[in-house]
């Protein structure tokens, strides 16, 4: 099968993240990577959102964990007045504009709003407080790495074509996956339910 590239930042090997061994806050013993970071930034605020993938189970204490560490980590590389961190299980989901968070999500601004990214000064962490939406999924729900690589594809398809139909789309994806329709037909709906699913 055609192997779908991704572009991601590294973040120079995560030489980001070791900053935080100060701040009694760990590194998860479980890998994981920066995908994308997006600057929202507007004007007088400085916010930005991590796409995070963790490519294994993990519980949702782990994931809160994760966030902890990558929030200290850019508080030691950029001020920020809110951080949003997006946690995915295949870089496939990862990309801008394609889906939102597949694991849950973490918040670390003043009183763990988004919403009051602008009642503080830039870079004073004095109100910030972490707000999770992190669920504990049903991990047997998960698409396989091959699955995975469908759903990216349809994707870009979709991107590529944007006026185009789903069933366009899913024969286009299927002509340059070698898979049929109804496999296609079927990798989409179950990424629904398993980005939805919680126990």
């Amino acid at each position: 099968m055609k192997k779908l590239i991704l572009m991601f930042i590294s973040l120079v090997a995560i030489t980001l993240l070791v900053a935080c061994s100060g701040n009694n806050v760990h590194p998860p013993d479980f890998d994981f990577s920066i995908a994308f970071v997006e600057d929202l930034s507007t004007q007088g605020m400085s916010n930005y959102r991590y796409r995070v993938v963790v490519n294994q189970e993990v519980s949702p204490s782990e994931l809160e964990g994760l966030a902890m560490y990558i929030a200290e980590s850019v508080k030691s590389d950029k001020d920020f007045n809110a951080l949003q961190i997006w946690f995915f299980d295949y870089h496939e989901f990862a990309r801008p504009g394609r889906s939102n968070h597949t694991l849950g999500e973490a918040i670390y601004a003043p009183g763990g709003s988004w919403e009051r990214a602008n009642t503080v000064t830039t870079g004073n962490y004095r109100t910030f407080e972490f707000s999770f939406n992190i669920p504990d999924k049903d991990w047997s729900l998960r698409l396989t790495p091959d699955e995975a690589e469908i759903f990216g594809e349809w994707s870009f398809v979709s991107e590529s074509a944007p006026t185009a139909n789903e069933e366009f789309i899913n024969g286009r994806v299927a002509y340059l996956l070698d898979v049929t329709v109804e496999d296609v037909v079927d990798v989409m709906r179950r990424q629904l339910i398993w980005a939805h699913n919680r126990r």
